[in-house]
């Protein structure tokens, strides 16, 4: 069924419909037909009658709703109000019967890393602690000075964990993309975030060695997504 449309005359509804695609019927094909692009001028119409017409407003109104989702911890949002009716863009698989855990590791610390700095604090929250949560530079890296490649190996070598993120938000882990983290991960059992929060990272750390200390275990359980935390194994 086509829609209707009275932007059109009868000769340019024929040319459509002829099943003879011409290059400068491309345009008015997609423009009637095609599904996303129908969609986005409805979302489009609702959203000028809600916030007005002009290309101002519009402009204006898009610049402020992309500050408040840039600067929301929910981002991408997790579903849409309309018309009463929730609709989720990301479902949440649920288990037919809960699991309650009582355990808890509170012993992981958070290191932000700053220019110049050295393996001192590293040391010093690793002898105190069973994991470390690194925040690195850029996509997580490490320096290569400053003895950080010894001291991570050496707590390692101990039965400390480590995991390396980065400070940068939104941005995600990339580790292997330095020396010293390609090094690290190449040779020493490090976990990386990825695009985990630290929040995130901390609060299932904690989870993970109130239930194990073995590192295969651990790595396992770190990786397996819960809630969507870690897209890049969610099969997303």
């Amino acid at each position: 069924m086509l829609p209707a449309r009275s932007s059109r005359s009868a000769e340019e509804w024929a040319k459509l419909r002829d099943n003879t695609i011409e290059y400068d019927e491309l345009e008015g094909l997609i423009q009637e037909y095609n599904a996303t692009v129908q969609t986005n001028n409805l979302d489009l119409a609702e959203f000028k009658r809600k916030y007005g017409d002009t290309k101002d407003d519009v402009s204006s109104k898009y610049r402020d709703m992309a500050d408040e989702i840039y600067s929301s911890i929910n981002y991408p949002d997790l579903g849409i109000l309309r018309d009463g009716v929730l609709l989720r863009y990301i479902r949440q698989d649920c288990t037919t019967v809960p699991t309650f855990f009582d355990t808890l590791d509170n012993k992981v610390a958070l290191l932000k890393l700053t220019p110049g700095q050295d393996r001192s604090a590293a040391d010093f929250f690793l002898e105190r602690n069973d994991a470390l949560i690194i925040e690195s530079f850029g996509v997580g890296g490490l320096p290569e000075h400053g003895g950080f490649y010894d001291c991570l190996q050496s707590w390692i070598e101990q039965g400390k964990f480590v995991v390396l993120t980065t400070q940068v938000p939104s941005e995600g882990s990339d580790v292997g993309v330095y020396h010293v983290g390609h090094s690290l991960k190449a040779n020493l059992r490090v976990l990386e975030a990825y695009d985990m929060t630290t929040e995130a990272v901390v609060a299932k750390l904690m989870w993970i060695l109130g239930q194990t200390r073995d590192f295969a275990q651990a790595e396992k359980l770190f990786y397996t997504p819960v809630s969507r935390d870690i897209l890049r194994f969610s099969g997303e």
